[in-house]
């Protein structure tokens, strides 16, 4: 019984945020920690297109529209979402052999 007091206590402790230091006012208790780890905007996460990049959550839709090697773009002719690749310092367009027939198709037009 003792065990459990001891638990819902140290839950109820007031706490800051780890990144404090870098900025974050989070306050709040230590059984809310982990809900606010998940939308802290300055926690390193790994970019979720897998392209090997590392960066504050906050600048996670910055990074997917500019910076990633990974990243997806719509093609300004016939809007057709395809993917970008990085290599050599290069980027380069994944397309598909269809989108390829259909912008070849189009010109012909």
């Amino acid at each position: 019984m003792n065990d459990k007091i001891l638990q819902k206590e140290i839950q109820s402790l007031e706490i800051y945020c780890t990144n404090k230091e870098k900025g974050c006012d989070w306050e709040g208790t230590l059984k809310d920690l982990p809900v606010h780890m998940e939308t802290c905007g300055l926690i390193i996460i790994d970019c979720p297109n897998g392209c090997g990049a590392r960066f504050e959550r906050r600048f996670m839709s910055r990074h997917q529209r500019e910076d990633c090697a990974k990243r997806s773009i719509t093609c300004e002719f016939c809007m057709i979402e395809t993917n970008v690749f990085y290599k050599n310092n290069n980027f380069y367009l994944l397309i598909k052999v269809k989108h390829l027939l259909y912008l070849k198709m189009k010109f012909l037009i």
